[in-house]
Order: structure tokens, then sequence, then C-alpha cells
């Protein structure tokens, strides 16, 4: 990647975060997330806005970088258990960018991975990954670690392993980065024991020879394809196509 990518974002914190970019840390949404000029469709029930952020994203040859927001909101069951997360990343204005030159589908051990078109100068793909562990060690960078403290405060039972759908494409001077994350027990799936990546159960070489989480993973696939469909659409229109993405009971395995 030679433009822009998540992971070498220049954040500038300001301190306060505007309330009419980003919803309030520690409200609930529903139905839809607003982040500036976009709109966001979630699934259906409560989502509770854990940490925003505002920040400058430092792009090569783009005077004075791209604005964006951040938000990361979490859902819980009756009983503290953590069922699914979201995080929304998007810019709030439009930059001339000719080529962001992002290789985002370039790592091939994932559970699953789509690049569409290919196209290299503005790049889209949707990857499915497992996560092992999760959330058990206290990250450094602020935003990750505010989620931490969260989880820690609120005595969240985590699972060993959670599965991640993360979908980014670039478009023209704008972009969109969307992930879910999601506790495959809730949904019906035997609890993950094993905490090594390589080793877990839900490694895709393990996977092949469980019917019942293929089943999930596939399950998890057609799930976020409708929220990359919708995201896209609002990187593009600035809305969503649907009112509500599909429920999440959308991946028990029946």
């Amino acid at each position: 990647m030679r433009w822009i990518s998540i992971a070498l974002l220049t954040f500038l914190f300001a301190g306060q975060v505007i309330a009419q970019d980003v919803p309030a840390e520690g409200s609930i949404v529903n139905g839809n997330l607003q982040i500036g000029r976009s709109t966001f469709a979630l699934p259906p029930g409560e989502w509770k806005v854990v940490a925003t952020a505002l920040a400058d994203t430092t792009v090569g040859g783009v005077p004075g970088g791209v604005g964006t927001g951040r938000v990361y909101m979490v859902q819980l069951d009756a009983d503290g258990r953590f069922v699914a997360s979201l995080f929304h990343l998007v810019p709030f204005n439009s930059r001339r960018v000719t080529s962001w030159n992002d290789s985002l589908c370039d790592r091939k051990d994932t559970l699953y991975r789509d690049a569409f078109s290919g196209n290299f100068t503005f790049p889209e793909c949707l990857l499915i990954n497992h996560l092992v562990p999760f959330w058990v060690t206290a990250p450094t960078p602020p935003f990750e670690r505010k989620i931490w403290d969260w989880y820690q405060q609120n005595k969240v039972k985590l699972p060993n392993t959670a599965l991640s759908a993360s979908y980014k494409k670039y478009f023209a001077g704008d972009f969109v980065s969307v992930v879910i994350y999601v506790n495959p027990e809730v949904f019906g799936q035997d609890k993950a024991l094993k905490t090594v990546w390589a080793e877990s159960e839900w490694h895709p070489s393990a996977i092949k020879a469980d019917p019942k989480r293929l089943a999930f993973v596939e399950n998890f696939k057609k799930w976020s394809y409708v929220m990359a469909d919708n995201a896209r659409s609002t990187l593009m229109d600035r809305k969503p196509k649907s009112a509500s993405l599909p429920s999440l009971d959308d991946l028990k395995v029946k």
C-alpha cells in the first residue's frame, strides 16, 4: 500500500469529538448510523456507542489530508455476553485523488476474500477472518485502548474467538471501511477452546472437516455481502440501499 491504510493513518486528536459529526459515546443507536454526511444501515437491535474519534488522515500528495470519523459500537445480550460489534470509518469530505493504490486483498490465509473487480486504482475488498485471542491484551493506541477499557469496566463476557467481516472500498476522493465482529457461540456454534490463531478450530484448514462451522461461515459470507452492498451505496450515494441490515440471527445454521 502506497497511499493510505488504516494501519498507517496519522490521527491528530483535538480533545472533544464534535457531536454533529459522530454520535455521543455512551449513546444507543438503532436502525442507522450517521457519521458526518454518510448514513450507514445497521443490523436490528440496540448498539452501544463505545468509542468515537475525529481524525486527520495524512495522505501522501493530498493537501491538508482527509478528515475522518470513527465509531465503534457493541451489542450485548441480557447476560452481558458479547454478541457483536461494529466499526465504521469514513471521511467527512472528498479530495482530488486519482489513485489510492491500496493492496487491500493481498492477504490470502483468511476464511474468505473477494477483491471484486481487482481495480488497482480504486481497490475494493471483503475479508472474513477469525480473531484469536479476542481483546485479551490491552492495546496501546488511544482509540483501541478506550474500547478495551470499556470491556473490562463492564465485565463483558468475551469469546476466545470472534469472526470478522471487513469491507473497504475507495472511489475517487472518498473511501469507506466497515467491520463487523461476531461471537459464533451466541449463534449456536460450539465454544472454541484453542487460543493460537493457526491452531484455532476456526482456522481455514480446520473448518473443512467441520460441517457446522463451515455452514456458519457460508451464512456469514452471505450476510457480509449485504453489508458490503449497503456500505458501497453509502460511499457512492451517502445513504444505504436498505433501511436496515439483515438480522444477525440469519447466521444460525438450521
